[in-house]
């Protein structure tokens, strides 16, 4: 059987940034970064299911007449040793990924998209998983906007 504890107070603090510039001609940069602190105020040990901290960089392309977009970003993603004992810290890692869509003619907000994500094949692990990541994926996919 599984017993679940309750950890009595707790204390979680962060901060999310997000900064998007416009180079021009449908170019734009943007960036994300995440930071999240928890603690156990019991003891002021760290709670393990905070996640490191992680900033996401890319570039975005929008073609002017709509035509197609693409993005090119990148996930880079700190050490967390901030763990309890007994738990194990994860390494940090980073993965990129690229991704386009263009609209399906004829079809009002259907966009097919395709993308490569991990382009470079990177072996890492996500904070609290076990398994190692799938490596490098191909995504395909198809959606439609529906205004109601």
């Amino acid at each position: 059987t599984t017993t679940a504890n309750n950890i009595g107070e707790a204390r979680i603090y962060g901060v999310e940034n997000s900064v998007e510039f416009d180079i021009g001609k449908g170019l734009s940069t943007f960036a994300t970064y995440d930071y999240l602190k928890g603690d156990k105020q019991t003891d002021n040990t760290p709670l393990a299911t905070i996640p490191p901290d992680t900033l996401v960089l890319g570039l975005r392309y929008v073609d002017p007449k709509d035509r197609f977009w693409a993005v090119f970003s990148g996930r880079i993603v700190d050490k967390q040793g901030r763990v309890p004992s007994g738990t194990s810290d994860t390494a940090g890692y980073a993965v990129w990924d690229i991704k386009t869509g263009l609209p399906i003619p004829g079809i009002k907000g259907a966009k097919l998209t395709f993308g490569v994500e991990n382009i470079f094949d990177k072996s890492y692990r996500e904070h609290l998983s076990s398994l190692r990541a799938p490596g490098r994926n191909i995504v395909v996919g198809l959606s439609e906007t529906i205004k109601w």
